[in-house]
């Protein structure tokens, strides 16, 4: 804690002689004297360490663990016109009785910006671009998909910072009332790898994507931004954010998003496409006080979640009513349904799990998938009452 101490200062006038020069000549100097402003440096490094207690449900055993973070960043000018930006996470993740360990490494940035003039920028490499203007939850964040390596925390916020960007080129326009930003990130590998220190690239870069970002300020408290997104396999869609100064301590904000994609389950469990027209909505208010508390009160819509009725069946339990809500499957007996892929999620690989089954009991069917190179390889799909041999405990038939 810093004290400061009152220092009084008293003049008497006629109890000295006259100023000389030399003390005009201070204080002259004094009154040149200018301050220089401290320079932040080009390295940014932060540590932090944590604790952890947790309990299964299933046993009731009490798990201890800890986690240390390193998060460094660089960002510097090179030369005229050039600057140099690198970021990365190392999250070194310990439970105690287990074997391994959990270290995950995140890149988060690592990219060149040229500035071609004033107000043209181009920018190369691994960038973590965040889009939306909302708290909780960012409808035109398109290129959060497969960017999050490690979960450390709740806050939205902070996943967005330590998360990894996608290899991409991105050119930028500038002026006094507005920017224009497009962005290309290509194809650069067909999966995901799960590796500790691995760079992921399968995982941002699985597919050709772009985005086309125009913002503008219309006046002093209302600043609109249009956005359109798309890729390989995917529909465009259409983004909108907006942020209005309603007054000194309040902002006001909307995001938007929307166009034709499959809900969350049918991508969750691998079904058949139920693309539609779905929107994405986020929108609130933020109000800060002289003591600079910030409150956030923010409404969220996601129109590729579950309905109504899918919540309910959740908190219910009930699964059969859950999977029924997806389309029909289709599916045949035996093993004419194998050899159908779907991606397999960084969590499982990680945990070391080898076989998936998903069971359905509304049409009496088991699948059964082996993990194979970051992705599920369906086996075999059984149907009806009769008895099985499923991987990985073919060798005894479960009736």
């Amino acid at each position: 804690m810093r004290f400061l101490l009152p220092v009084c200062a008293v003049v008497l006038i006629g109890a000295g002689g006259p100023a000389t020069a030399a003390d005009e000549d201070a204080l002259s100097i004094a009154d040149q004297a200018t301050m220089t402003p401290e320079q932040g440096g080009d390295w940014r490094v932060f540590a932090e360490g944590a604790l952890r207690e947790s309990m299964r449900r299933s046993t009731g055993a009490v798990l201890h663990g800890g986690r240390m973070s390193f998060d460094v960043r660089y960002d510097k000018v090179i030369a005229p016109g050039w600057r140099a930006v690198f970021a990365d996470r190392l999250d070194m993740n310990r439970l105690y009785g287990s074997a391994g360990d959990g270290n995950v490494n995140t890149l988060k940035e690592a990219y060149l910006s040229w500035q071609v003039q004033p107000d043209r920028i181009a920018d190369l490499g691994r960038i973590n671009v965040r889009n939306g203007v909302a708290t909780g939850y960012n409808p035109t964040d398109y290129f959060r998909t497969g960017a999050l390596r490690s979960v450390v925390s709740l806050d939205p916020a902070t996943l967005r910072e330590n998360r990894q960007g996608s290899a991409m080129v991105r050119g930028q326009a500038l002026w006094e009332s507005g920017s224009v930003t497009g962005i290309y990130a290509p194809k650069l590998a067909d999966q995901s790898n799960a590796g500790a220190y691995n760079l992921d690239l399968g995982a941002t870069n699985q597919r050709d994507r772009w985005l086309v970002a125009a913002s503008a300020k219309l006046s002093d408290k209302i600043s609109p931004q249009f956005l359109l997104s798309g890729g390989t396999g995917q529909s465009a869609q259409v983004g909108f954010n907006l942020t209005g100064l309603l007054d000194d301590a309040t902002v006001a904000y909307f995001e938007w998003s929307g166009g034709r994609s499959p809900s969350l389950l049918s991508q969750g469990l691998g079904s058949p496409d139920d693309s539609a027209f779905r929107n994405r909505v986020a929108t609130g208010l933020t109000y800060t006080t002289a003591s600079n508390v910030t409150f956030t009160a923010e409404y969220d819509y996601n129109g590729t979640g579950l309905d109504k009725g899918g919540w309910n069946a959740l908190r219910r339990h009930d699964w059969t009513a859950v999977i029924g809500a997806l389309p029909p499957r289709g599916r045949r007996k035996g093993a004419r349904q194998r050899g159908r892929r779907i991606s397999a999620g960084t969590r499982p690989c990680r945990e070391g799990v080898g076989h998936l089954w998903l069971l359905n009991p509304t049409e009496r069917t088991l699948e059964v998938y082996r993990l194979e190179n970051g992705r599920w390889l369906e086996l075999e799909t059984y149907e009806g009452d009769g008895p099985v041999r499923a991987e990985p405990f073919d060798a005894v038939e479960l009736p």
